[in-house]
């Protein structure tokens, strides 16, 4: 558990505990949410758990699809890839929740908008705006046939219409289509057969006639207007008439306001933020659109980050529902809109909480017990109720800080104090806010000329950091996390427990109170 740190995540077979073994054996007939704070074996037991239900259960899961396991961004899974191929296993899909969408992230959203979109709320918004562009007819229909002319009421079709939507809402938009479709076959075959008594030999072909005649198919787009789930975000955003239809009982005036979108920014669909294309899978869901690939068990790592929405996102891809397996703290939720807690978590799923099986690791074996005692210091500013985590191991490293006194020299000594780690150490992670990366890239050529060594050096932005782990991690400017309220003391309490044996903060401002008796080096 101490040896050093690679590049990437390998098996850990060998260490696995008697706690982590029993959630890698669970029966997969319930959820398995698993709760655990930073070194505990989440990730682990998570990989080890798909590897050995294929392995129990392979017939049946490549039956319902395979085994997906989702990530919380590429750099992550970049450092779990070589583990289920260690473990005999190549076959499992690894993505993010953006890869599991249909459209291509490009930007971000501020945070207050990101977290809109990943309300639950915006499940009923975006079944109005599916379901909200019915249009019941004005005038009456007529068809020309070469049975004869068939003409239906406006009366007749807004009934039909009405049935249909009554017996097809819970479903999609496209299953309406198609039972409105034969609906109106129907009415046009009584129609004519009540006219001509002859017409009962040869009904089939009558009704074939019908079913593919044109006039149909634009008299069924006038009812119901076909639309891609993409298109219909897109209005959504940049309309704020129809925005305000579709929401008015849903959000406020404010809500409605941050969601909208000038034409021809963001939401013409060239750059898609992560909280439109969750909104654009929810549409595909309503509006009966591309069905997507399913999986047979799902894992999920750094769940807590996840909204109710991109949660729903996930459970649209388990066959076999509920064969899934959550991995994640609480503690380290950052996420603009993550879930709260795993009980609202298990219900944007679909689960009910009862069902849910919830375990939690509390003895971690990677994070030294001197650098998670500072880490649980923070738990009480963070203001969720988890257990502490304590550790199997110590080191022999304390954890320092270096003072620098003027903030533009904060790169340079980042780069230095990193470049001097990796000098006897096999990974280092500099964690920095994206500004500084390359201040941080530049200075770190001057430095690697003064210090000699192997060390292999990763840039992150903390965000980036979660579920990843370095010989020696440096954490620039704390304070300036710390600022970010509850999100950004997530983020330092994920930032400062991706060390497994030395840690070190470079700062020019005042340390949080959790890290000032932190020794000055």
């Amino acid at each position: 558990m101490s040896r050093s740190r690679e590049s990437r995540m390998r098996d850990i077979v060998a260490t696995i505990q008697s706690d982590q073994y029993r959630l890698i054996t669970h029966d997969p007939g319930s959820p398995l949410v698993i709760q655990g704070g930073p070194g505990t074996g989440k990730t682990a037991v998570g990989l080890h758990r798909a590897a050995l239900l294929l392995y129990d259960h392979r017939e049946q899961l490549e039956r319902d699809g395979g085994v997906l396991v989702v990530g919380p961004n590429p750099l992550f899974l970049r450092y779990i890839g070589q583990v289920l191929p260690s473990l005999g296993e190549t076959s499992v899909v690894q993505t993010t929740v953006a890869g599991l969408c249909t459209v291509a992230v490009r930007a971000d959203d501020p945070d207050e908008a990101a977290a809109l979109k990943g309300d639950e709320r915006m499940v009923a918004v975006i079944g109005e705006a599916a379901w909200g562009r019915v249009q019941p007819p004005t005038d009456d229909w007529h068809m020309r046939t070469g049975w004869g002319d068939v003409r239906l009421t406006a009366a007749e079709v807004a009934g039909t219409l009405e049935r249909v939507l009554a017996s097809e809402r819970g479903r999609t938009v496209a299953s309406a289509r198609e039972r409105l479709r034969v609906e109106l076959v129907k009415a046009a075959h009584d129609h004519l057969t009540a006219k001509r008594h002859d017409l009962g030999v040869v009904a089939p072909d009558v009704r074939e006639h019908l079913a593919r005649h044109g006039a149909l198919r634009r008299h069924i787009d006038a009812l119901l207007p076909p639309i891609t789930a993409p298109a219909l975000v897109r209005r959504l955003l940049s309309n704020p008439a129809f925005l305000d239809a579709v929401s008015g009982n849903v959000l406020t005036v404010a809500e409605r306001r941050m969601l909208r979108r000038r034409r021809g920014s963001a939401a013409s669909g060239t750059t898609w933020t992560l909280g439109d294309a969750v909104l654009i899978d929810e549409a595909e869901a309503v509006l009966g659109g591309s069905r997507p690939r399913r999986f047979g068990h799902v894992v999920v790592d750094e769940a807590q980050d996840l909204t109710p929405m991109a949660l729903r996102v996930v459970r649209r891809r388990v066959s076999r529902f509920p064969s899934l397996t959550l991995l994640g703290d609480l503690a380290q939720a950052s996420a603009p809109g993550a879930t709260a807690s795993w009980g609202q978590a298990a219900a944007a799923l679909g689960a009910a909480e009862a069902t849910v099986h919830l375990a939690v690791l509390t003895t971690g074996y990677r994070v030294p017990g001197q650098i998670i005692e500072l880490a649980n210091r923070l738990l009480d500013e963070i203001g969720v109720a988890v257990e502490p985590t304590g550790s199997a191991r110590t080191t022999p490293l304390a954890p320092w800080a270096r003072f620098v006194a003027r903030p533009s020299d904060l790169a340079a000594q980042a780069a230095h104090v990193a470049a001097a780690l990796a000098s006897r150490h096999r990974t280092v992670g500099l964690i920095a806010a994206e500004a500084d990366h390359a201040a941080i890239t530049d200075s770190l050529g001057t430095a690697a000329q003064l210090v000699s060594g192997a060390g292999e050096i990763t840039i992150v932005r903390p965000i980036e950091a979660k579920g990843l782990e370095f010989d020696a991690v440096v954490v620039l400017e704390p304070a300036a996390l710390a600022d970010g309220g509850r999100s950004g003391l997530s983020l330092l309490y994920v930032a400062i427990t991706r060390a497994v044996q030395e840690l070190v903060v470079v700062h020019h401002r005042p340390l949080p109170s959790a890290l000032t008796d932190i020794d000055a080096g």
